[in-house]
């Protein structure tokens, strides 16, 4: 079905076709209202929403998380590369020195469609790790860093290998709590700093 401006188009000429656009943005027309924010939001959105969600929980539950930031690519990605869907945090027992939110300064949580996801994830990061041993930086270009990986359902939690075994220990529990009951909320998005991440 044609909107009334590609009617417009056919029937007026290009004059006429942006003079019923115009009068389509002006009246707030129904295809605008769909592309207009508050629209439905979208798989990927919902999951870092859920990222961000489960970041805030940790940090509700006492866990000294704080600077909270939707994960970017590091560098620009290449078109179709999706964005990561992870948020970042610093935890407030590891001394922050780098601008970016790197694991090695707090932890990165990552969410997933399915359990099985988590665990091909998982794999991927096992062999980054093993590329690194050999060569001392993955194929991104990153120095081998010591890690923690929880897994929670659809949800993998990586945290900085600085932490101990009492703090891991506090994460585990916590998480599992946490991940569960977290509601992913696409409005905190907009209130979320973003970060260039190490993911």
């Amino acid at each position: 079905m044609r909107t009334r401006s590609a009617s417009a188009a056919l029937k007026f000429g290009v004059p006429g076709a942006l003079a019923c656009l115009l009068l389509a943005v002006l009246t707030g027309s129904a295809t605008a209202q769909l592309e207009a924010p508050g629209a439905t939001p979208g798989p990927d959105e919902v999951a870092i929403a859920t990222a961000v969600g489960v970041a805030q929980g940790l940090r509700e539950a006492g866990l000294p998380v704080r600077h909270i930031a939707v994960c970017t690519p590091p560098a620009p990605a290449p078109p179709g590369h999706p964005r990561p869907r992870a948020a970042a945090f610093d935890d407030l027992r590891v001394s922050t020195d780098d601008p970016r939110r790197v694991i090695r300064e707090g932890g990165v949580v990552e969410v997933y469609d399915t359990p099985r996801d988590v665990q091909a994830r998982l794999r991927q990061l096992d062999k980054q790790t093993l590329v690194a041993q050999t060569y001392g930086f993955d194929e991104g270009g990153q120095m081998l860093q010591p890690e923690h990986r929880l897994t929670q359902g659809t949800v993998l939690l990586r945290l900085t290998g600085a932490l101990d075994d009492r703090a891991l220990g506090q994460y585990a529990k916590t998480l599992r709590r946490v991940a569960g009951n977290t509601v992913p909320d696409p409005s905190l998005l907009h209130d979320t700093e973003e970060a260039k991440c190490s993911t």
